[in-house]
């Protein structure tokens, strides 16, 4: 009986635990992200040049910053703004369709950007760690670096990324972005593009 009487005595005091754990307004993350493009973009969309085919060859994984600030309405939901830049060379192919044709390797310096906006989902039934998921959409453009004596060209279609990862708690007011994985959809070419997104840094509180 008096073991009974101690657990019901321990159990009132979990709702009033989560209710004094305090729910950040704002959350505002920063940190080093890598993009990973496929093989098979048509570069040449992008820079327009008549009779010039270029697509890249390899995988190419880009360098760069992601950027995100959530307002969370509660608990659980959010809206976020995701922000990033990245930039890198590709290895690529090039073909000129002229008398006679020709066909020749090279590499391109490209930047990536992406504007992109959403709901986010986070579970804070843990101290220690915040898993989250989002649903983000808007702009995932390309940007050819000039490179004479080609023309530098540049192309923002709608694009959209699917993910979550963990933020390891470590004081009130901030955290460590231990993993946010992304499948990130675009559409630099002619067909659409799965790329790969992975970002690491610093949370924020307030």
């Amino acid at each position: 009986m008096r073991r009974i009487t101690w657990f019901f005595f321990l159990l009132s005091f979990v709702p009033a635990t989560l209710a004094a754990q305090e729910v950040p307004k704002v959350e505002i993350f920063g940190g080093y992200s890598n993009f990973r493009i496929p093989t098979g973009i048509n570069l040449s969309r992008i820079e327009d040049l008549p009779g010039v085919i270029t697509i890249t060859t390899d995988k190419a994984s880009l360098n760069g910053w992601n950027l995100s600030v959530t307002g969370n309405i509660n608990r659980w939901l959010g809206v976020e703004g995701d922000f990033g830049g990245y930039r890198g060379t590709v290895e690529t192919q090039t073909g000129i369709i002229h008398l006679p044709p020709s066909i020749s390797n090279g590499t391109r310096r490209v930047r990536i950007h992406s504007y992109m906006l959403g709901p986010r989902l986070s579970y804070r039934g843990d101290k220690r760690i915040t898993p989250f998921a989002h649903a983000l959409f808007g702009i995932v453009g390309m940007v050819l670096v000039e490179t004479p004596p080609l023309v530098g060209g540049s192309r923002y279609p709608f694009g959209l990324a699917l993910g979550g990862g963990f933020d390891i708690n470590v004081a009130r007011h901030m955290a460590i972005r231990a993993i946010q994985a992304d499948y990130v959809r675009s559409r630099f070419g002619f067909t659409a593009e799965n790329n790969l997104r992975l970002s690491f840094g610093a949370v924020i509180r307030f």
